[in-house]
């Protein structure tokens, strides 16, 4: 028996935060504690555990879709054993047995630390597991010593939540919040120094209210002394935590921030809505004009700081008036990133009592203004802070030429009229030449910036750009190899995480997803608030697939259409949403593992009449 254990290998799929992808790591660590091995993808497992989340209806439809998909694997391997674990389990319990029976466990968050034991038992038994105790009871910390990244670490400070914002199913699957003693904190995070590790993430629903479970009782130790503590840690070069509350978030904190000179001038803060209305109903707990106090006492405090936030669209009767609110609002603060959410109503939640009044089209809409909105800020503050090395975004376009701003317009004919001779004149016109696909004419210019121009800032936005000529070719592995000099000559470069980003996708390009999912991860765990890390946040959950693509429609019922006729063919036809504005419906058909497969069904389909294109 102790030999087949030891042969059986895990395979573990996250989907959602930060806190879960710590929560997976621990996991995977308990079962190579117990002899078990880690499977590289899902096909080469005896077991599967889908470590999911519950924040959104979407989230829940992914891994659904995702368990479904293993039906057919699990007939041919009836002895596959399927297990689903975090929010969604302590969610819906019994009822994934029900939804499918693919599924043999379900192990809520404050249990998964005797996930090898019920595993263990389900071998014996073959008989369901439902394992989901009390979720505001004082969670065992298991700390194995498993870690993805030997660099960098999630740190949990606190489980759970008691702000019950309206729309949030997060105190009802996480329970209610429980602070970590210090001592543990603190003498995990000795240990993880002691192991070479420069980098931790402090996490929690809300650290701004973390308190010391110990001393409860007089207030606790505040966050504020916990970040006083682990600066002092020898071999911790970098703190990040996240998320804030802005109800908790304080000028002391801010000025913690200034004074502590290994914690990162960042600060992620959720704004949701820029309408007191829906700031209300949302029970959020603060105003917009608390909001923006916040926020211009941040930027006093720590000039340059990094602001990021989130974003609801469509809450319930949230109007055109309350929807133009938060868009003016977030002009005029200018985040360095925004993620944006479609309200879905999650049950148990105060906010699921109301009508879900705001259109599925209308909130597609709102969702695809801001994005576009922030987007476009996001492109500046990078053309400008990070390739040119400018002070705070909201100044960037005084420092901007002609040339520039004709560049950030997409004006390419004006912007090469005014480029100088000078180093960002030059960068410049290759980043316009390598947009006009003249490959070589740009490679040239960034291999003589790097060896000829003096101003050494230009160097790493180079590097970079000379890594973009070889994938604009289709060089992938002459691609990744140049794209990592960025990580090895430039080490600090506001670009490391789009190199990981682009490392990623050219191993997904090459269909090597083992390997793209490894600089995923990198990416997630040491840029977590990312852009490129939320790109790429559907790459690391997701199987590698080819499809055949024969259409493009900015309207959905065209798009509709065609796959209707495409069905009535027998092809395996479906509409997939392209992230732009306006949005762009894409006609694909198939998802095959196999290109030979797929380019067999693309001569099909242009026998058949069809512009075609192949999809990675």
């Amino acid at each position: 028996m102790v030999n087949k254990v030891m042969a059986k290998k895990v395979f573990i799929r996250t989907f959602g935060c930060q806190m879960n992808i710590r929560d997976s790591e621990i996991v995977a660590g308990l079962f190579l504690d117990k002899g078990y091995r880690l499977a590289k993808s899902q096909d080469e497992a005896d077991i599967i555990l889908f470590n999911t989340c519950s924040v959104r209806k979407h989230a829940e439809d992914r891994v659904l879709g995702n368990i479904g998909i293993l039906r057919k694997l699990k007939e041919k391997r009836p002895d596959l054993v399927v297990g689903v674990i975090g929010c969604m389990a302590q969610h819906f319990k019994q009822k994934l047995f029900e939804v499918s029976n693919v599924v043999d466990i379900v192990c809520g968050p404050s249990d998964e630390e005797k996930l090898p034991s019920l595993i263990g038992k389900f071998l014996k038994t073959k008989k369901n597991i439902l394992s989901v105790e009390n979720i505001n009871k004082p969670r065992k910390e298991v700390l194995s010593g498993y870690r993805e990244n030997k660099d960098s670490a999630y740190v949990v400070i606190s489980h759970g939540c008691d702000n019950f914002c309206s729309y949030c199913i997060v105190p009802y699957v996480r329970g209610r919040e429980i602070s970590r003693k210090e001592k543990d904190i603190i003498n995990e995070i000795k240990k993880l120094a002691a192991q070479g590790v420069k980098d931790i993430m402090l996490l929690g629903q809300n650290v701004n209210s973390y308190k010391d479970r110990k001393d409860r009782s007089r207030g606790g130790l505040g966050f504020i002394r916990l970040l006083e503590k682990i600066n002092r840690i020898d071999g911790i070069e970098r703190i990040r935590f996240m998320t804030s509350h802005p109800k908790d978030a304080t000028e002391d904190l801010f000025c913690a921030m200034r004074d502590l000179d290994k914690v990162v001038k960042h600060l992620h803060l959720p704004l949701q809505s820029g309408s007191d209305k829906i700031l209300k109903a949302m029970n959020r707990g603060y105003t917009v004009k608390k909001y923006i106090s916040l926020v211009n006492r941040l930027r006093e405090i720590i000039p340059g700081c990094r602001l990021t936030t989130d974003a609801i669209v469509g809450f319930p009767h949230e109007t055109k008036k309350d929807f133009s609110k938060t868009c003016s609002l977030m002009k005029k603060i200018r985040f360095d990133a925004a993620y944006i959410f479609k309200y879905s109503p999650r049950p148990k939640t105060a906010s699921s009592k109301l009508k879900d009044s705001v259109a599925k089209e209308e909130k597609e809409r709102r969702n695809q203004v801001l994005l576009k909105m922030i987007k476009s800020q996001a492109i500046c503050i990078l053309f400008v802070v990070c390739i040119f090395g400018f002070g705070l975004p909201q100044y960037a376009f005084a420092d901007m030429d002609q040339a520039e701003i004709a560049f950030l317009k997409g004006e390419h004919d004006l912007a090469l009229a005014n480029c100088d001779a000078s180093g960002r004149g030059n960068y410049l016109k290759a980043r316009i030449l390598l947009k006009e696909n003249k490959i070589q004419q740009a490679y040239d210019i960034f291999e003589n910036i790097l060896q000829n121009d003096s101003d050494k800032a230009l160097h790493d936005a180079a590097q970079l750009g000379l890594a973009d000529t070889f994938f604009a070719e289709e060089r992938y592995d002459d691609a990744i190899g140049e794209y990592r000099k960025i990580q090895e000559k430039y080490a600090g470069s506001p670009f490391c995480a789009l190199a990981f980003y682009k490392i990623a996708k050219c191993y997904r390009k090459l269909g090597q997803m083992e390997q793209a999912r490894v600089y995923v991860q990198k990416l997630q765990q040491d840029y977590p608030l990312s852009f490129e890390a939320k790109l790429m946040d559907e790459l690391d959950n997701s199987e590698f697939v080819y499809s055949v693509q024969v259409g493009g429609f900015s309207k959905y019922a065209n798009a509709e259409n065609l796959v209707n006729k495409l069905k009535g063919k027998g092809l395996d036809a479906y509409i997939s949403e392209k992230e732009a504005f306006p949005v762009v419906y894409r006609v694909r058909v198939g998802k095959f593992k196999a290109k030979s497969d797929a380019l067999v069904c693309k001569a099909l389909l242009e026998k058949k009449g069809y512009k075609t294109k192949l999809c990675p």
